[in-house]
């Protein structure tokens, strides 16, 4: 905005008609337009008036194409010629570039700039390059005469293409006519290394028009024509760039376009604007010798080798320098210093003892061989680029960009390649790890639909998919029993089955026992051991016939603070990473979230069968009761006798029935609720609302859901919580959820007239509340498993949930978002006791 109001006054009071087009990145409205302008002191309303000024959103314009818009300002300009105007100033709307945008638009640009450069125009545009890649916004800059940088909060000059002092000295048609007549040959280069002076000798020394010269880049050129020798120009441009100080050289060999080599002598000076900015470098060029001789194969190969290698300008860089020999095997004429990077030495090379396709990766040598035949035929000198993977001395792959100069010789053919490599292992790793996420995704995607499939194949895929995803060659699944003493093999990949050799496999490890293995459990955290056969005392050792195993990494998945299963992959040819278990930790996740979702449909469907079975033996003993009483009277008492019995046990069993049906009914319920809450929870629509409460608030609450069924068994409940407690940072509407679920539980397995207790105290800035009661009590086996929403174990599963159902497993999901704990202790004929432990300084903890 600061840059429009000395534009549109230059514009006005040089007589020409100012437009400026606004798009919905700018101001939105045309009036939010204007007083921006008056905002800066730009008299708007005075040039509207006087037409010579307009404001104009682009939505008004009525065109949806290139053609349209570029007519667009042909009119606008003939409009301002006929009305007495010198010309047009414009200023485009701020356009988003991103690096995907059309071709089509620098298309735009180019015509354009052809209408602005043969009119009395001035286009004033402004790109927001956020999203632009480098590549682009440098096709931007090179549309455009001038070009304004926002730095920092100051406008700079980045480049700029004409009105350059340096040019407009040099082609003042005075200077112009001496510095072609003199016999030494000049040239000068802007700040952006571009050719904007080259006079007449210096088109006699190289044999080239100053047409095709001016413009183009000097370091292009100078990479295209020079040979390889004792020194060389582009360093030494360097140096004067960056140190500002003259440099001078002598006997520079130079290859022309007939063929010919030029020794040239030469100075290059830096230029200076009048406030000190570099401005370019001016050269002379003098012939050091007027000998000029035609370049044959072998007068090439000649100098080559007695000049023989490139200067050591890429010591320090990451960049490696070649030159190789365009025959079989690549051997190496030159290697700069820094090979030693990969582990090698420049004699290596240069002895013959290695050519450079020793060094590609296998894999590789025939797809860059392939890449390098297409560039091969073009009968011209090109550029040959292709990314591809490196043996280091010590045999580590590394990824390689190489970027090379195809030399031909006068017959066409290939003779050298010269060019850099550089290393793109972390550009590789960074893409392929992107990939892997994306497949990641992909595979959890399948495994959500996976909802027919059996428990088998759903475990089946995830481990094969785990292979996949970590480039292992082998993997297994393993779960474990509830006090995490037994490691319970499920199954291994099938390319370790192929592999295995070992009869009558052992399916169950004891975790205190097992040796690398268990570390994922002993030590709750995944284990990576790069180097299997290093001696490690963690090792037991293998049997005969097993896998043999170079790499391994194992990670334990948790459900809350319980490790219910442990992953494993091996042999990978990379180093295992962090990357690797992530992919492998999130895959496992993924998968157990859908087990636990199919053990509860498949309890549900159980439940929802046996209720379907209890109403069918309701009817068939009430069809029973019917025949008994509806039957014909009898006078035989035994008769009458018999059928009273009948009916008892007939009545008996229908309230056996009917307590079984109710029974079920309340654990169908309690699975819908927990599945509910998966599915929500998964999909990121469990929201949790904290506010500071008094933990009586959803306890009170969770009496009056439940105070018929406490009323029909008659049990006591009692409540001992003091008036005064602290209050706690939690969400009212999740805790009475648990509170309803805990004393319901309580309810169900408490006899007829039973107590209930409920109770809570501060200790340590926690507070503890506990839900005792004197019911039936919980196996000590099943303990473990009731705040699981799976267990592998059928028999071990089913009679978790008619203990309890899966609504403790809500339970400690609600206790864990508050950052707090649950914990059961039971005792069968005794009772029950629930303690819950929540943070007085919860606030910190969920935010």
């Amino acid at each position: 905005m600061e840059l429009l109001p000395s534009f549109f006054n230059s514009g006005v009071e040089n007589n020409h008609y100012c437009i400026w087009v606004i798009s919905d990145y700018d101001f939105v409205t045309v009036e939010k337009a204007k007083k921006a302008l008056k905002n800066t002191g730009f008299d708007v309303d005075f040039y509207i008036e006087s037409d010579k000024f307009e404001i104009t959103h682009e939505n008004q314009l009525g065109f949806s194409d290139i053609t349209g818009v570029l007519n667009f300002w042909k009119q606008k300009y003939l409009n301002a010629i006929d009305n007495g105007f010198n010309g047009l100033w414009m200023i485009e709307n701020l356009t988003l570039i991103f690096e995907n945008y059309p071709s089509y638009y620098l298309n735009y640009e180019s015509l354009l700039d052809e209408i602005i450069k043969n009119r009395n125009m001035v286009s004033l545009c402004s790109y927001d390059l956020t999203k632009c890649s480098q590549n682009n916004t440098l096709d931007l800059i090179s549309c455009h005469d001038r070009t304004l940088l926002k730095k920092d909060g100051v406008w700079k000059f980045l480049e700029e293409k004409t009105n350059n002092n340096t040019i407009s000295r040099l082609n003042n048609t005075f200077y112009e006519k001496i510095l072609d007549s003199i016999w030494l040959g000049v040239w000068v280069v802007d700040s952006s290394d571009n050719v904007v002076f080259f006079n007449k000798t210096m088109e006699s020394i190289f044999g080239v028009p100053r047409e095709e010269i001016l413009g183009t880049s000097l370091m292009d050129y100078i990479a295209e024509q020079r040979l390889v020798g004792d020194s060389h120009l582009e360093e030494l441009y360097l140096h004067t760039k960056i140190s500002c100080e003259p440099v001078t050289y002598n006997a520079l060999a130079f290859l022309t376009p007939t063929g010919n080599i030029n020794y040239h002598n030469g100075v290059l000076v830096p230029i200076f604007d009048e406030t000190g900015n570099y401005e370019g470098i001016l050269g002379t060029v003098e012939e050091a010798t007027s000998t000029k001789r035609k370049i044959s194969d072998i007068s090439i190969c000649d100098t080559l080798e007695a000049k023989h290698k490139i200067e050591k300008i890429y010591e320090t860089s990451p960049v490696i320098a070649f030159l190789w020999k365009a025959i079989n095997g690549w051997p190496v004429e030159y290697v700069s210093e820094n090979i030693t990077q990969f582990g090698y030495k420049p004699e290596e090379f240069l002895s013959g003892q290695l050519t450079y396709v020793d060094i590609v990766h296998p894999d590789d040598v025939d797809k860059l061989k392939s890449d390098f035949s297409v560039y091969e035929k073009q009968n011209k000198n090109s550029y040959f680029t292709s990314d591809y993977r490196i043996l280091t001395k010590t045999g580590e792959t590394r990824w390689v960009t190489e970027k090379s100069l195809i030399i031909h010789n006068q017959k066409g053919a290939v003779k050298y390649l010269q060019g850099i490599i550089i290393d793109i292992t972390e550009r590789k790793k960074a893409e392929e790890t992107l990939q892997l996420e994306e497949s990641r995704l992909e595979t959890l995607l399948k495994l959500n639909y996976m909802t027919g499939a059996s428990l088998q194949e759903i475990t089946d895929f995830a481990r094969e998919e785990a292979v996949r995803l970590t480039n292992s060659k082998l993997g297994y699944l393993a779960f474990l029993n509830y006090d995490e003493s037994i490691l319970i093999m499920h199954s291994w990949s099938e390319g370790a089955m192929k592999e295995c050799k070992v009869e009558n496999k052992p399916f169950v490890y004891p975790v205190k026992t097992t040796g690398l293995w268990g570390e994922a459990v002993r030590q709750r955290k995944p284990i990576i051991t790069n180097n299997y056969t290093e001696p490690s005392s963690l090792k037991k050792g293998y049997p005969e016939g097993h896998v043999g195993l170079k790499r391994h990494m194992n990670v334990p998945i948790f459900d809350g603070e319980h490790i219910v299963l442990v992953a494993g992959v091996g042999n990978k040819e990379q180093e295992y990473d962090e990357s690797d278990i992530r992919q492998l930790t999130l895959l496992m996740q993924g998968m157990w979230k859908l087990i636990q979702r199919k053990q509860f449909e498949e309890a549900l469907k159980k439940y929802s069968n046996e209720i379907a079975n209890i109403n069918s033996e309701l009817k068939s003993l009430e069809k029973m009761k019917n025949e008994i009483l509806n039957g014909k009277p009898t006078s035989t008492g035994y008769k009458e006798l018999l059928d009273r019995e009948t009916l008892e046990t007939i009545n008996e069993q229908r309230d056996i029935a009917i307590n079984t049906l109710v029974r079920s009914s309340e654990q169908i319920n309690s699975l819908i609720g927990s599945l509910l809450y998966m599915s929500m929870e998964e999909s990121g629509k469990l929201d949790y609302t904290f506010s500071l409460l008094n933990i009586k608030e959803p306890i009170n609450s969770a009496y009056l859901n439940l105070a018929l069924s406490i009323d029909e068994k008659d049990i006591n409940l009692n409540i001992d919580i003091p008036e005064n407690f602290p209050e706690i940072y939690g969400d009212k509407n999740k805790l009475t959820d648990m509170f309803t679920y805990l004393i319901d539980n309580s309810v169900k397995y408490t006899p007829k007239g039973g107590n209930i207790d409920i109770s809570a105290f501060e200790a340590e800035n926690d507070l503890y509340i506990k839900v005792a009661d004197n019911g039936e009590g919980i196996p000590k086996d099943l303990v473990p498993t009731l705040f699981q929403g799976f267990s592998h174990s059928e028999e071990t599963l089913t009679h978790g949930l008619e203990k309890a159902g899966s609504s403790l497993y809500v339970c400690k999901k609600i206790v864990n978002a508050h950052g707090g704990q649950i914990s059961v202790d039971s005792k069968e004929g005794i009772g029950t006791t629930v303690t819950i432990v929540i943070p007085l300084k919860g606030k910190d903890l969920v935010q």
